[in-house]
């Protein structure tokens, strides 16, 4: 049998052109995507990578791919705009973990414009009184002694924290036989030394965890790691614990007055 019969000269000649145009676009669309994600880059920052491809099958219509893509870049861009912001640093707990799971699900998450990122800023700039309240009443709500997991030389207990006070669990030994703030309690960390960064009229901290988690992690010993930060000094046990004494009384006082009275107010 003449196989060569099986395919009509004109029809291969149709398929080598399809294939050679094929791979022509398919180079064009991936130089296209390329120069996106560095355009990205290059205006919101080349610490952030930009994911311009899709993860789902072929078994997703085109429309289906792009919408992916482009969700994927708008979520991408607002974590962007969020971090510059330094937003999350001046949240407590629960407002951080909201705002994570947002930014993760992109649920409710405008279109990146003009309109969109100054009202935003207009939103946080109206919420910022309420929201460093919240950051202090964490903190004092945190550290407080009825709180069972921690332990305090105050005996008169409820609505005051004293000049020390003993954090379990919160550290635990690192690679270089050192310490480390447990990645559970980073945010708590962060918490702590915002709030005293924001008595003390200095605003948010700069670094994800605060001078706290900065100093422990930096701070090199064996057994016993101790050190301190303009607000702490502080002590790491092998056992986790962490020994905090304040070192301003007066932000301690200011912390007091505005938690207890919180606390209080609530029935907490």
């Amino acid at each position: 049998m003449n196989t060569i019969a099986l395919i009509e000269r004109h029809t291969v000649h149709e398929m080598v052109v399809a294939y050679h145009e094929a791979a022509k676009e398919i180079k064009q669309a991936y130089k296209l995507q390329g120069a996106a994600r560095n355009r990205l880059s290059s205006a919101f920052g080349a610490s952030y990578y930009f994911h311009v491809f899709s993860d789902k099958s072929n078994r997703y219509t085109v429309d289906e791919l792009v919408a992916d893509v482009l969700s994927n870049i708008k979520k991408g861009a607002w974590r962007v705009v969020v971090g510059r912001l330094g937003i999350r640093n001046l949240m407590c707990t629960k407002q951080s973990k909201e705002l994570d799971e947002q930014l993760e699900s992109g649920k409710g998450l405008p279109d990146i414009t003009d309109e969109a990122i100054f009202g935003f800023l207009e939103q946080l700039h109206s919420q910022i009184g309420q929201l460093a309240k919240d950051s202090i009443m964490e903190c004092f709500d945190m550290l407080r002694p009825r709180r069972i997991t921690h332990k305090t030389n105050e005996k008169n207990a409820r609505w005051e924290l004293g000049p020390k006070i003993i954090l379990k669990y919160w550290v635990e030994p690192n690679w270089s036989k050192g310490f480390q703030i447990r990645h559970h309690y980073c945010q708590c960390a962060r918490v702590l030394c915002n709030a005293f960064s924001l008595l003390d009229s200095k605003g948010v901290v700069k670094s994800y965890g605060g001078d706290l988690t900065d100093a422990v992690s930096t701070t090199r010993q064996i057994g016993v790691n101790s050190g301190e930060t303009e607000y702490f000094k502080f002590k790491c046990y092998k056992n986790g614990n962490l020994h905090l004494e304040f070192k301003r009384m007066d932000l301690v006082a200011k912390l007091n007055e505005i938690g207890g009275a919180g606390m209080l107010k609530t029935g907490s």
